[in-house]
């Protein structure tokens, strides 16, 4: 799917010899729902009594957009939008048996970043200083920087803290390449030479990014959202 990628810049480049204008500009936003869903897992028996994942994702996406412009309201738009994920995996044992005091702390951080690639046809309703406009189409999206760091504490003893760190997450299954389909809308108005596009974008990712392997839920003690929502301020000049 990565090689998409190329194609698409060579598609939305040939549509200026049909456009009446090209518009370039930097979009960015915030997330209206939440990355992923997390659940705490308690074991009556095995080495690892308490198990619980948490998301500390850093809310932001941004990244530039290019737009063509068409006569009747018309215009193809092509995003390059950067977003970074990030949550922890806690767990909870006893070295010396699962009726004693727990021990043993395993914090496991994993990171990641994406690029997402949106190409939307676009109409807008008036050409006015004020006016509307809607969108829909589909993206791929792709992670990289995948990281994985690991800190073992001995809650009851001096022994420094084993870090270990890994390209590879153990206990994560990663779908590094996905689809979707996009839906969005919002106003568009200008400020001086430049034009203001607040609005929010639905997107219904084809697969999980991440999820756990253990199943003490229907999917695991961690899932990505499929359903993305945001909110998202175009601005282009």
């Amino acid at each position: 799917m990565r090689r998409t990628i190329p194609f698409l810049v060579v598609l939305f480049l040939s549509l200026p010899a049909f456009s009446q204008s090209i518009q370039f500009g930097v979009k960015g936003g915030i997330p209206l729902s939440r990355y992923f869903r997390t659940a705490h897992r308690f074991d009556q028996a095995g080495p690892v009594f308490q198990t619980s994942y948490g998301s500390l994702t850093n809310r932001y996406t941004v990244g530039p957009m290019i737009e063509a412009r068409f006569p009747w309201g018309l215009g193809v738009e092509l995003d390059f939008l950067y977003k970074h994920y990030q949550f922890e995996k806690f767990a909870y044992s006893s070295t010396t048996g699962m009726l004693n005091r727990l021990d043993t702390q395993v914090r496991t951080k994993t990171t990641a970043g994406s690029l997402t690639v949106p190409i939307l046809l676009k109409y807008h309703a008036s050409e006015r200083p004020v006016g509307m406009f809607v969108e829909v189409g589909a993206s791929i999206q792709s992670l990289g920087e995948i990281k994985q760091t690991r800190t073992t504490r001995y809650l009851d003893s001096t022994i420094p803290p084993e870090v270990t760190t890994t390209d590879t997450p153990e206990g994560i299954t990663v779908w590094r390449d996905n689809a979707g389909f996009v839906v969005g809308g919002g106003i568009e108005f200008r400020v001086k030479s430049f034009k203001l596009s607040p609005g929010v974008r639905t997107t219904l990712l084809a697969h999980k990014t991440f999820y756990s392997s253990p199943n003490a839920s229907y999917d695991g003690l961690l899932g990505a959202e499929q359903n993305q929502v945001e909110f998202l301020m175009g601005i282009t000049f």
